[in-house]
């Protein structure tokens, strides 16, 4: 076996060792894995370097082969190259490279003419790629299971080999030779009893599917009695190694109370998620069916992420096809759950109440701590805020030449500046006239304007970006016509990028304010050199600033009320959830 030097990373993150391989690793990344996390007799490698100490003896590959021989069977010795030298020695067995650093790392070695050798653990880079991925997968404990999920997710029943192999491999011939029909995902489905449409989120009751599949009819004849009524929608999943499905919630008002799976092929794990932030995973095992009543149909979210294997008490284990039937009830009324804060029916009646008239014109609340809150501090603000966030500032960037953006709600403009003006073209606005006027400063095409009344063409843009701009919103409505307006300027087709502030928040985030509510003003420090009518106190000036917290999923229904989008991707990005959608009509 031939290797290189570019097939090594380092298993260090000191900066000495990290500059010790920088000649020889010429653009690869240097791992964070520290030794204790590298067990020693996991590896034959040792990466090398060495002092300009001592007599001016030049260390060649045959010197380092005579002075490693001696602690165990040398494979080969590959020598770097570069002003700093550097070498990687693979010795035959872990444990004598373990042996050959303990006793030569840091001492003055007369062999080489009195030279300091430094020596580090070193990790195929393909070795060190898998034990990444394989420690960026939880483990699942699958010894959680034996008290019941319902324990740890409350109203979710589990009925172990529900029916039986024989039955399992009849379903998954019976499904094969229909027709199965790619989605957005770029899953394969089916559906029987009605369509299912994946950008409503719904089911359209007066268009029931022709003739019910016999094999539907038979499971849905033998559903458990927990299940609330008699299904009369079903849906076939396909996942393929590497696919999932997003975390989400089956929407409230188009199914009665009960979901119910039945897992085929391969198991998997999949994920719980309680507003509050707790996690909590379920084994899909074969031939097992799954039925979320209560809190875990209405109020957890659920999600299979996306990966090639799961690992399952330590073990990975490469996942393979698996087919899951989902059984549900078409609802035609609207919900009455008890989990208000996460059904669509509610959310709706609440946008009602809020009037149409209260659409467009801001609150008391947005004007005293959104509106004049920004006048005072945008000077400031825009000092703090210089760096896009890496991964809108990626997306922006790829974007095609010609494309049309709206920045609604652009700050002091730093996505804009993203944007090539002679490829592209962005029209930017923010209600913070301060803020519009830096932006001019930088020649950027700004105006003033109001997130509830956006002053530009219908069925224009090819992109609309709302970065950090619902959240001051104070009502229900006000977010809901924020998002219409951002639909509005979109051509069909277009797509809309919005994040805001989560709820949930990271452990590392500088952004303090009551946990306990949505609602909640923000402090913020304005430096006086900043502050237009400073005065001579010393007191330091706190400014107020209104935020509602969005919860996970929150900003995905805004969209789905919408009607004429279709989500995308959501995710949790720098402390903000977020949410890209395409314009449907």
């Amino acid at each position: 076996m031939t290797l290189t030097v570019a097939d090594f990373l380092k298993a260090s993150s000191t900066e000495s060792s990290t500059m010790a391989l920088e000649a020889s690793l010429a653009g690869l990344e240097v791992s964070g894995l520290t030794q204790q996390q590298l067990k020693p007799t996991t590896t034959p490698y040792l990466s090398l370097t060495w002092s300009k100490r001592g007599k001016k003896h030049v260390v060649t590959d045959q010197m380092l082969k005579e002075i490693m021989s001696m602690y165990g069977s040398i494979v080969q010795v590959i020598m770097g190259t570069g002003a700093r030298k550097t070498a990687i020695v693979q010795f035959v067995e872990p444990q004598d490279a373990a042996k050959a650093k303990a006793a030569l790392d840091g001492v003055v070695c007369t062999a080489a003419g009195g030279k300091i050798f430094h020596i580090e653990f070193a990790v195929l880079r393909k070795a060190f790629e898998e034990e990444c991925s394989f420690n960026r997968v939880p483990n699942f404990d699958s010894s959680r299971m034996e008290k019941g999920p319902s324990v740890y997710v409350p109203g979710l029943l589990v009925y172990k080999d529900y029916i039986s192999k024989e039955d399992e491999n009849r379903l998954l011939d019976e499904l094969d030779k229909g027709e199965w029909r790619s989605t957005i995902r770029a899953r394969q489905v089916q559906h029987f009893g009605y369509e299912f449409n994946y950008k409503t989120q719904k089911c359209d009751a007066s268009t029931p599917l022709e003739n019910m599949a016999p094999f539907c009819r038979s499971l849905i004849d033998k559903m458990p009695p927990t299940f609330d009524g008699k299904p009369d929608q079903i849906t076939a999943n396909e996942y393929l190694p590497g696919q999932g499905i997003a975390s989400h919630i089956d929407t409230h008002s188009a199914f009665t109370g009960s979901i119910a799976t039945l897992s085929l092929g391969h198991g998997s794990v999949m994920d719980f998620r309680h507003p509050d932030g707790r996690v909590e995973s379920v084994l899909l095992a074969p031939r097992s069916l799954y039925i979320m009543n209560g809190a875990s149909r209405y109020q957890w979210t659920h999600c299979v992420q996306p990966r090639l294997f799961d690992v399952i008490d330590g073990q990975k284990v490469m996942r393979e096809r698996r087919v899951s039937i989902t059984f549900r009830k078409i609802q035609t009324t609207p919900c009455t759950c008890a989990f208000p804060e996460q059904c669509d029916s509610r959310i709706k009646e609440a946008a009602v109440k809020d009037g149409e008239e209260a659409k467009m014109c801001p609150t008391e609340t947005e004007k005293l701590f959104v509106h004049e809150f920004y006048e005072k501090i945008a000077s400031h603000f825009s000092s703090t805020r210089h760096s896009p966030w890496p991964r809108i500032e990626t997306f922006v960037r790829s974007l095609p030449k010609g494309t049309l953006i709206a920045d609604i709600g652009c700050g002091n403009g730093k996505y804009m500046k993203c944007i090539d003006p002679t490829t592209s073209a962005c029209i930017g606005g923010d209600r913070s006239e301060s803020l519009v006027k830096i932006c001019s400063s930088f020649d950027l095409n700004v105006m003033v304007l109001d997130a509830l009344l956006v002053p530009l063409r219908s069925n224009m843009f090819d992109v609309a970006l709302s970065i950090a701009v619902l959240h001051h919103l104070s009502t229900l409505a006000h977010r809901l016509q924020a998002v219409k307006e951002i639909l509005r300027v979109l051509r069909v087709g277009g797509t809309g990028v919005i994040y805001a502030w989560a709820q949930e928040q990271t452990e590392d985030s500088r952004r303090t304010f009551d946990t306990t509510t949505q609602d909640c003003m923000v402090p913020w420090n304005l430096d006086k050199r900043y502050a237009k009518d400073a005065s001579e106190s010393t007191k330091p000036i706190v400014v107020q600033r209104y935020c509602h917290m969005f919860k996970e999923g929150e900003l995905d229904t805004l969209v789905r009320l919408c009607g004429n989008a279709t989500i995308i991707d959501s995710y949790y990005d720098e402390s903000n959830w977020a949410v890209i959608f395409t314009k449907t009509h």
